[in-house]
């Protein structure tokens, strides 16, 4: 059998330097290749007392590469035993697997060395005209890709068959992807779409938006949350799982609540994202903006901009209804003209000039009652505006009064023009008891003047003289 010189190795041309390269790796391939077979035809190959056997110069293939121990170094032949007839080989000697270094001059622990030199813009390429397919892959443990920059290092590795990795060389993975979720900083595998975890204090999500100031759009951030067609809620889902019956039973939701129709703040004691009860759900809304704009305030269907309707919790009192709006400090305004109303209408409106107590509009007349006690009021009669004091609830006049008059300054005048035999003060007993007026001084009767049936009176008490004078001008 002959030994042939593939290539020489001296030739000055890039191109056998090439072919060297590839004769090289190819029949490095093949070694291991064959060796592996081997063992499974070594039977067939001992019926044969004379087995073809084929031996390669390896050594000229390989001083071309950088791979000759010396200048001075002699040939070494590896008979490998290559058997044609059985497409087999047992090697007879052994041989280090060669490291590659392609730009590089100083060998690594590396089998294959790329150095593109500092300061030069290369890139290894694998192109070609179908799929192109890198692989790493290893049988009993997880493949690794290191990326190294100085002292520091990061992996992207594969631990199992479904899960992808990256972080930083001897610390817990900083991504994880598995079953189509994508975890940042998480423990285990992540358990929804995009899951978070963190123990960094006041740690948040941060998106800043045209940051340098040059884009030019309406809006710089945003989070789009859209809902499939059949209106199912979307928003913030926020759980509180602190300790105590009172942490534990609280779970907020901030969006879209299932169903649509507006965006709502809610509550509820179900801390799970599919509950009829859930704070996602209308009925468990505490604030809600309807789609033209309207606030709600404890229910979901506001007429007015701001409707607000009192709803104890189940098992709660309703000892706070009578304050469902309440002011701990400053004032309600209203601008002038405008006011405050019952049923749609006025119960009390603001004018430049005066104050207006209920409605001024002809199909809205009310009895108006200043209230002090359950039975105890001034009534103002609905049509005509008669005031009725003293418990007078129907007044038939523009002042009626049951009870005592009293003026403790000044004095009483009336002032009018009769009609012939009209009396100007009319003082009518509906008893038997005659009508009388009484005079006194310092709280004592003097003289009193009554008139009735049986003919009229005038009494004199405390010894007090009746004088009837006439004064001249």
């Amino acid at each position: 059998m002959s030994t042939s010189r593939l290539v020489d190795a001296r030739h000055p041309h890039a191109v056998q330097r090439r072919v060297r390269v590839a004769f090289a790796v190819i029949f490095v391939a093949l070694l291991g290749v064959s060796a592996s077979e081997g063992e499974n035809t070594r039977g067939d190959e001992a019926e044969d007392e004379n087995p073809i056997v084929h031996r390669l110069d390896l050594l000229s293939m390989m001083e071309g590469i950088g791979m000759q121990s010396g200048a001075g170094a002699a040939r070494r032949i590896i008979d490998v035993g290559l058997d044609w007839k059985y497409m087999s080989a047992t090697a007879e000697d052994k041989i280090s697997t060669p490291k590659l270094l392609v730009g590089a001059t100083t060998a690594s622990d590396a089998l294959v060395n790329v150095d593109i030199g500092s300061g030069k813009k290369k890139a290894a390429l694998f192109t070609g005209a179908d799929d192109v397919v890198v692989r790493i892959q290893s049988s009993s443990k997880k493949p690794v890709l290191e990326f190294m920059s100085g002292s520091g290092k990061w992996d992207v590795s594969v631990p199992d068959a479904d899960a992808f990795h990256i972080g930083k060389f001897g610390t817990k993975p900083t991504i994880k992807l598995a079953e189509g979720r994508l975890g940042v900083g998480t423990e285990s595998t992540p358990k929804s779409s995009l899951h978070i975890q963190s123990n960094a204090k006041g740690d948040q999500l941060l998106f800043q938006g045209n940051f340098d100031g040059k884009t030019d759009a309406l809006m710089d951030s945003l989070v789009t949350l859209e809902s499939s067609a059949d209106n199912r809620g979307r928003g913030v889902f926020m759980p509180h799982r602190g300790q105590g019956s009172a942490g534990a039973a609280t779970a907020w939701f901030v969006g879209v609540p299932n169903q649509g129709g507006g965006f709502q703040i809610g509550s509820s004691s179900s801390h799970i994202t599919e509950s009829t009860s859930g704070p996602y759900v209308k009925k468990s809304a505490r604030i809600f903006v309807s789609n033209d704009g309207k606030v709600a305030f404890g229910h979901t269907n506001p007429e007015a901009q701001v409707d607000i309707q009192y709803t104890a919790d189940p098992g709660a009192s309703n000892n706070d209804a009578d304050r469902a709006l309440n002011v701990r400090s400053g004032s309600i305004n209203v601008d002038i003209g405008q006011g405050l109303n019952t049923g749609r209408m006025g119960l009390i409106s603001g004018e430049k000039d005066y104050v207006r107590v209920a409605s001024a509009k002809k199909t809205q007349e009310r009895e108006i009652r200043l209230q002090t006690g359950e039975k105890n009021y001034v009534a103002i009669s609905r049509y005509n505006a008669y005031v009725g004091i003293g418990g007078v609830t129907q007044p038939q006049s523009p002042l009626d009064v049951k009870g005592n008059v009293r003026i403790s300054a000044g004095q009483y005048q009336q002032s009018m023009e009769p009609k012939p035999q009209e009396q100007m003060m009319v003082l009518n007993s509906q008893s038997t008891v005659p009508a009388a007026i009484g005079f006194r001084q310092a709280d004592k009767p003097y003289m009193s003047i009554s008139a009735g049936k049986s003919g009229a009176t005038i009494e004199m008490a405390n010894n007090a003289a009746l004088t009837i004078a006439r004064r001249c001008r």
